[in-house]
């Protein structure tokens, strides 16, 4: 784990030097719809702190790409995205689609959810510009990732399947992503993907929800309409 931890600070630092630390600590990440991003204190979702998505079942599918979408808005076009991951089974190939650019993506995979979260700690800690945490992470990692991300101004998402009754970890904002059928493209191709965005933690804000569809040309969010009726 020690040479691990090693090459990881190497290749961080690395992409560091080209200037990835260039976001503000405390600005909004806005999410691009407005009808979201008036909901939210400061525009967006809020650097320097913890944010939970977690998926609607066992399938987190929606929830990475939600996470994706995030991440890769909190880095722009020159911050370095750390995601941390338990058993390696992320694509990142697939994170494009999502505006997340493979040559700004640095993955750690973990054999445990605790190292992948300790990872992603130690990430913030380092001051990149956004950090994806995946496992469920107890009262105390939360404290520690939220102490991590305050001091480096980093957006910090732990990704984590449904929670437990009374397990929840001290968060700026929590999310529940769960896919929507979308309308199919002419040919009967796959249509955009549609999500339902529950806002069901927010301080200083109000419980919301939402469904969105994301444009994999433009790269952004639009409020989705009401599914035709069809055989």
């Amino acid at each position: 784990m020690t040479d691990t931890l090693a090459t990881l600070r190497k290749r961080v630092s690395a992409l560091e030097s080209g200037g990835a630390r260039g976001h503000r600590e405390g600005a909004a990440v806005p999410l691009g719809a407005q009808a979201i991003d008036r909901a939210l204190p400061g525009g967006g979702i809020p650097r320097g702190a913890v944010h939970e998505l977690t998926g609607e079942t066992a399938d987190l599918g929606a929830a990475t790409g939600f996470a994706a979408v995030l991440a890769a808005r909190a880095a722009g076009e020159r911050g370095t995205v750390l995601w941390c991951t338990p058993g390696g089974d992320l694509h990142p190939p697939g994170l494009t689609a999502f505006g997340l650019d493979g040559s700004r993506l640095v993955v750690a995979c973990a054999e445990h959810a605790r190292d992948a979260l300790w990872a992603a700690e130690e990430g913030l800690a380092a001051g990149l510009a956004a950090v994806v945490g995946e496992g469920a992470a107890d009262p105390a990692a939360g404290r520690r990732l939220e102490r991590a991300a305050r001091a480096g101004g980093g957006l910090c998402l732990v990704l984590q399947r449904r929670r437990r009754a009374g397990a929840g970890i001290p968060v700026e904002t929590r999310w529940r992503v769960s896919p929507v059928p979308g309308e199919p493209l002419p040919g009967g191709a796959p249509g955009r993907a549609r999500w339902r965005l529950a806002l069901t933690r927010c301080r200083a804000g109000m419980p919301r929800q939402w469904t969105v569809e994301w444009c994999h040309e433009t790269h952004r969010f639009t409020l989705a309409a009401a599914l035709a009726h069809r055989p």
